[in-house]
């Protein structure tokens, strides 16, 4: 996404924190909570850091005993056309080349709290975050 009006208007930020953040170039890592939520897990300065940090997540939350996603399904999600979409699974696909990869698009509700340019990244954890 590319500014954060949306996450302001959801209720998930402030409208200060959502001015500054899109001037300063901040990309916040959200998370479905063990509640079913959306919490703001992290938030990154830039596209790149960002997509490498969701990839670090990935590594570390894993699945139990196939760290590596051998034969694991990982789903690669957007609200619209969206450039980091494509750098995502390029990167994805780079770091695990065996991985079965599938793309889809969030639906409306999800989408409206998100925004235009969002990507989301889904795959079986290990352990889930405890975040409020």
């Amino acid at each position: 996404m590319t500014d954060l009006f949306n996450l302001r208007r959801g209720g998930r930020i402030s409208g200060v924190k959502a001015t500054i953040g899109t001037m300063l170039n901040i990309r916040p890592i959200i998370h479905v909570n063990s509640k079913g939520k959306l919490a703001i897990e992290n938030k990154m300065k830039g596209n790149k850091h960002a997509l490498n940090y969701v990839l670090k997540k990935m590594q570390e939350l894993g699945e139990i005993g196939n760290k590596n996603f051998a034969t694991s399904t990982i789903y690669v999600i957007r609200t619209s056309e969206s450039p980091l979409f494509d750098e995502l699974k390029t990167l994805i696909v780079g770091k695990y080349p065996k991985l079965k990869i599938k793309a889809g698009i969030v639906g409306p509700i999800i989408g409206t709290h998100l925004g235009c340019g969002a990507i989301a990244l889904l795959f079986e954890g290990a352990k889930r975050l405890n975040i409020d």
